[in-house]
This record gives structure tokens, sequence and C-alpha cells, in this order.
């Protein structure tokens, strides 16, 4: 299993009100493997999921990132959607599936959830609107979190994603007066 998975669950056991229902979002869900390992070890867990599924427009920041996502197709893309409703059929009444960009899907959503996990746009421009569009959507003393702060380098020496997640993060709470801590698998977190 891969760290931040494990990591991620065992922050959102930490901060979970006893008895409580966990209402948390996972932005960014690909094909909903975090998703479905959240929903496993979590049984009080309802999980908004909220991705596209869908090429970026060439003009979008994340578009001149080299992220597999980013570069992928839009029959890549359905692949992905149909593979994580597949996955995910076993936890249907726990979950609800948001097909919709990231701040379009933040400016419906009500506020107070427990958790907020970002593993979207990993560009410097689509990270940090990901940050400022969710962080309101966060109760006080929630977990307001993300993946892939420091991607490392291709073989080939390049940088994958342009180190925009770090970079935003760092501007992000920067700008909120908060520091963030980074944990098992490149994980970016926080407790409001």
């Amino acid at each position: 299993m891969l760290a931040y998975r494990v990591f991620l669950s065992n922050s959102i056991a930490k901060i979970a009100k006893k008895g409580a229902p966990i209402c948390g979002a996972e932005i960014g869900v690909g094909s909903a493997r975090t998703s479905k390992y959240l929903l496993a070890t979590i049984p009080s867990l309802h999980l908004l999921l909220v991705d596209r599924w869908q090429v970026a427009d060439e003009c979008e920041p994340q578009s001149k990132t080299s992220d597999e996502f980013a570069k992928s197709t839009a029959s890549d893309h359905e692949e992905r959607y149909v593979e994580a409703v597949r996955v995910l059929q076993r936890f249907q009444s726990r979950f609800t599936i948001l097909r919709a960009a990231s701040v379009d899907a933040a400016a419906i959503v009500v506020s107070s959830l427990d958790f907020v996990f970002i593993d979207a746009d990993h560009s410097y421009e689509g990270c940090l609107a990901d940050m400022r569009a969710w962080w309101p959507k966060v109760r006080q003393g929630g977990l307001f979190c993300g993946h892939d702060h420091h991607l490392p380098e291709h073989p080939d020496g390049t940088d994958k994603c342009g180190r925009g997640v770090a970079k935003a993060a760092a501007e992000f709470f920067n700008d909120v007066q908060r520091t963030y801590e980074v944990g098992d698998g490149r994980t970016w977190w926080m407790i409001k």
C-alpha cells in the first residue's frame, strides 16, 4: 500500500469526532485507488469525489506540465472514470461523484467538511486555485491536505510537474498565515 494512503487514512481517523460520520472530499480522483482505500479503511466515511475526467484545455497551466493526467487522451480519462465507478460499486451509498472542475465544484459545496485531499492539477496556478477554493470548505479542526508536494525528477532529469504543488503550498500557507507539514508519501497537510 502506498505510504500516503495509510498516512491520509490515519490522519483522518485522528481528526474524526467520536461516533460521528466523517465527510470529506477528494479532489482529483483518477481511477479511484485512493478513494477505494479510504472508503475501505474508514467505515463512517462519506466521500465527495471531484474530478472532471477530461482533457485539459491547451490554455490551462496543467496542460503545460508533464503530469501523466495532463497528457492523457479523452479516451484515457473516460476509462479512468469507468474504472472509478466500477471499483467503488461496493461503497455506493458512501460516495458522491461531482464530475466537474475543482474550482467549479467548490463553488457549490457546503462548508464544514472534515477534510479535503487535493491531488488534481499539479501546476502551480491550478494547485493554488484549488487550495484557495477548498480551504473555506474545511471545518475548524479539520484536515486540509494534498499530494505530490515534491515530485521526483524524471530519469531524463526534467522536473515532472514544475514542482507546482510545493510552490503553491508555500504561497498559500503564507497568505493564510499558517504553517504546514510534509508527511509520508509527499503529502502536505495541516489541521485548520
